[in-house]
């Protein structure tokens, strides 16, 4: 393949995808001549962590830092073999501020300055805080989150739907990173014109963030219908991308990779949104792979194996690519438990790391003092925690050898 579109979902779970897929035209359809992978895990149960296994193909605790770094990345190798790089979205912690703009020739985060008020205020507060660096930079990435939010109220996704067709047409030999953040909570339907029904939409979604104790069936049952009306909106501009890479006769020459960065929970473990759980709804997310063919793949992979996965589709050679894998044992996702999160402190700290280790059958999970186990066939909500000193022994092992001894 000469190019790799690499269109990535914020917070989109494996179960819903599969469950909304008759509904999503472009993406049904897509798949039609894709690999379809069942059984594939992030390494990270938030954005930051997620995409720094993605970019580097090490699990996020390698690191000491959240920010990236070009010799890590596999966008660097493809630079070097002479791929024209570029990232779009709008996600603050994929931003300037952790380093993604380093990775690409051509990027964009939606944080571009304006001579808006909102802008003015910000030079305001800067000059205030201009001897107080922590305190300037932990306001500026508070700005940087507003303004992600922000911009998806104002159809962020066709903003970055249309800089994604420009660089197809202008481009070839290309590596393009798309990045949607629709169903990411807060969860509004960018389609709804009624002032009142909007309103209703945002005070429903700060309930669900803010005193999630509170939520009914009834208020889940409508965050879930936002979450996949959301998703019908980026199939369109899926759709859009789809249609400017025929008209431009580049799509036979295309790789196309549709996943997710972590999932997101409807208070199935007594949570909402994703706070650095790793049960199912957290980690499970899909992976679509167009390369011709049709093929359900059912082998145990994580993503952090598109590290070698993305240049093998663009012709480099590597070690090993999803495509070929016979899958693993095992795989590790990392959450975290009371971690506060800022540009000042992006480390997950050893004391709050939360690790899953999953095989095919069975889950193990350890943070701080508390082992959970599963049976996955027999109990794939993850409900009664079957953990025992005998049952968890091979689990510890593996966690030894991956993390060394505790």
């Amino acid at each position: 393949m000469k190019n790799v579109v690499f269109i990535t979902i914020d917070a989109l779970r494996y179960d819903m995808l599969k469950e909304i897929l008759p509904c999503l035209k472009n993406i049904k359809k897509l798949c039609e001549e894709s690999s379809f992978f069942e059984n594939c895990f992030t390494n990270g149960a938030w954005t930051g962590t997620s995409f720094l296994s993605i970019f580097t193909g090490k699990l996020p605790s390698h690191f000491q830092s959240l920010k990236v770094t070009k010799i890590h990345s596999f966008t660097e190798i493809l630079r070097r073999n002479g791929i024209k790089t570029a990232g779009f979205h709008t996600n603050a912690w994929l931003s300037r501020f952790f380093g993604y703009d380093k990775l690409f020739d051509v990027f964009y985060d939606g944080l571009n300055p304006t001579k808006s008020g909102f802008y003015k205020f910000k030079r305001f507060m800067k000059n205030i805080l201009k001897n107080k660096p922590k305190l300037s930079r932990l306001f500026e990435f508070l700005f940087a989150v507003w303004k992600s939010l922000k911009n998806r109220d104002q159809n962020n996704s066709i903003i970055l739907t249309q800089k994604s067709i420009d660089f197809i047409k202008n481009n070839n030999n290309f590596f393009l990173w798309i990045h949607y953040l629709d169903v990411h909570e807060p969860t509004i339907d960018i389609n709804e014109r009624i002032m009142f029904k909007r309103l209703k939409q945002f005070l429903l979604n700060y309930k669900a963030m803010y005193h999630k104790e509170k939520l009914t069936k009834q208020d889940l049952d409508y965050l879930k219908s936002l979450y996949k009306t959301s998703l019908i909106n980026i199939d369109h501009e899926i759709g859009k991308i789809i249609d400017a890479l025929k008209q431009t006769k580049k799509y036979d020459e295309t790789a196309i990779i549709i996943t997710s960065d972590h999932g997101q929970e409807f208070m199935e473990h007594g949570d909402f949104g994703h706070n650095g759980s790793v049960y199912e709804e957290i980690i499970h997310i899909p992976l679509i792979i167009k390369t011709g063919k049709r093929e359900n793949k059912k082998e145990l992979l994580d993503l952090k194996e598109l590290f070698h996965t993305i240049p093998h589709l663009l012709g480099l050679k590597t070690k090993k690519n999803m495509l070929t894998m016979k899958g693993k044992g095992w795989i590790i996702s990392e959450g975290y438990i009371n971690q506060i999160h800022t540009p000042e402190n992006p480390i997950i700290k050893k004391e709050n790391l939360k690790i899953a280790i999953r095989t095919n059958k069975m889950k193990y999970i350890k943070n701080r003092d508390k082992e959970e186990l599963y049976n996955l066939e027999k109990d794939p909500m993850e409900k009664e925690n079957i953990i025992s000193k005998k049952a968890s022994l091979g689990f510890k092992k593996i966690l030894e050898g991956v993390y060394g001894k505790t």
